[in-house]
């Protein structure tokens, strides 16, 4: 009754939501079959294109991807509903703080292993204290790929214009000791257009991924 407002949050795979993954590969040829046949009374019709939406969803939610790339919907704790804010605070204990960093740490479950997520976020989850423990799970557990400051100007929109955002790249690769993650520093340019070019011809830094827990 909540998936329309945690939507790609749901993550079946995870405790005690196994469960429904379980019961959803078993019934799924049998309700791949009950849509294929004619339907000609309109009710049931519309329940079956129902049912085969939330199938493709189910399947979906349950997948694992080889590349996740989105700008991530922002959204404060403070802005959140109840539901919203519950259901954050208890599966995304480090990230709750924003709907955002939330779909950080969904984005890399949908990836499968050695997969990659290429994400547009807000930046300030790379120094507010609020994230630490975030910051220090990602070092550790995933392979950074790229950092890029874009800060403010990165979109078209007028609405979105004012947004200090960074782009992520991350492997679903345990790191190596000597891991280390590109730079780019677009922070200074001052529209989209501009930004997207330093993006290809910007100078690339190689910064150590485990000494940033020294940062």
């Amino acid at each position: 009754t909540d998936a329309p407002v945690l939507g790609s949050l749901i993550n079946p795979r995870t405790r005690e939501e196994n469960l429904f993954e379980a019961e959803f590969l078993e019934l799924q040829p049998m309700l791949e079959q009950a849509l294929a046949q004619e339907l000609k009374d309109d009710n049931v019709h519309e329940m079956a294109v129902t049912a085969r939406g939330l199938a493709k969803t189910a399947n979906l939610l349950t997948g694992q991807f080889t590349l996740v790339s989105t700008n991530v919907p922002y959204l404060g704790r403070g802005k959140q509903n109840v539901v919203l804010k519950e259901y954050c605070e208890a599966v995304f204990p480090e990230s709750k703080a924003d709907l955002a960093t939330c779909f950080v740490e969904r984005c890399l479950d949908f990836c499968s292993p050695h997969g990659a997520s290429a994400l547009v976020t807000p930046h300030q989850w790379l120094f507010l204290n609020t994230y630490k423990h975030l910051r220090r799970t990602l070092i550790r557990r995933m392979e950074w790929n790229m950092v890029a400051r874009l800060d403010e100007n990165a979109f078209d929109s007028p609405q979105a214009a004012g947004a200090f955002v960074g782009l992520f790249v991350f492997s679903q690769d345990r790191p190596r000791a000597d891991a280390d993650f590109v730079g780019i520093e677009c922070s200074d340019l001052p529209a989209p257009d501009a930004k997207a070019q330093g993006l290809i011809a910007s100078t690339l830094r190689s910064i150590s991924q485990f000494w940033q827990l020294n940062n």
